[in-house]
């Protein structure tokens, strides 16, 4: 499964991603996205037990690659994430 241009809005918040699925009984992800987001947001979407409130912006771009199982699992180590040394995130305060 290939899709291209995949984006997606929610308030201030954005996200585009081209993706490609394969092996469907162990899937396998390729992807690039980029994203932009409100730190608060972010937080209340994937909240972190010690963090109570937050502020900033985050832009980051990353291309991802690894198997489902371990992205839902949160096994990072075991993925290739490549980061792009312009991601910027400012003006965070918690």
């Amino acid at each position: 499964l290939s899709i291209s241009s995949f984006k997606g809005k929610m308030g201030n918040n954005s996200f585009n991603s081209d993706f490609i699925l394969t092996n469907f009984s162990d899937p396998f992800l390729k992807s690039k996205i980029s994203i932009q987001t409100e730190i608060s947001d972010l937080i209340q979407f994937y909240p972190i037990d010690t963090i109570e409130k937050c502020s900033g912006i985050a832009e980051i771009k990353s291309d991802i690659e690894g198997k489902i199982e371990n992205l839902l699992n949160l096994e990072f180590e075991k993925m290739k994430i490549n980061s792009n040394p312009e991601d910027k995130v400012g003006d965070i305060q918690m």
